[in-house]
């Protein structure tokens, strides 16, 4: 039951949206003596950075990915899927423009489904590697 309520209450704060601003958002901003000057907005998070400008720790997440999901510009046949395995990823899911977005993921459980769009980030090529980047970043919400 605890679960479900985590997994509720994570759901709501999705839907509201994070607002999270990133570098796509930058906004020019009449200055008082009549110059336009350009707001800096922090750029989005990055592999070395994966908590930059997130406004909760739990947009930060790592999931096994099938190739369509982590690469889906390429082109693969159903018979070619195995040349392929799923892999870690770390991925945002506080995105402030889904536009942006590389997919849809469910974060739920086996018992209640919660899909959000997600950003990739980074690719992990083995479990080990997203297990010391999980340990290393303080990433709590994996699923290995």
């Amino acid at each position: 039951m605890y679960q479900l309520k985590v997994l509720f209450a994570l759901n709501i704060l999705l839907l509201i949206g994070c607002n999270r601003q990133t570098s796509a958002d930058e906004k020019s901003e009449n200055i008082s003596d009549n110059r336009d000057e350009k707001k800096t907005i922090v750029p989005e998070i990055t592999v070395d950075d994966p908590f930059k400008d997130q406004p909760y720790p739990s947009c930060t997440i790592i999931r096994k990915l099938e190739v369509t999901s982590y690469a889906p510009e390429k082109n693969i046949d159903e018979s070619d899927m195995e040349k392929y395995p799923p892999k870690y990823c770390l991925l945002d899911i506080c995105l402030h423009d889904d536009t942006n977005s590389t997919g849809i993921i469910n974060i739920g459980d086996e018992t209640v489904t919660v899909t959000t769009y997600y950003q990739l980030i980074k690719v992990f090529e083995t479990e080990e590697e997203a297990k010391s980047y999980a340990e290393k970043y303080k990433i709590t919400d994996t699923e290995f």
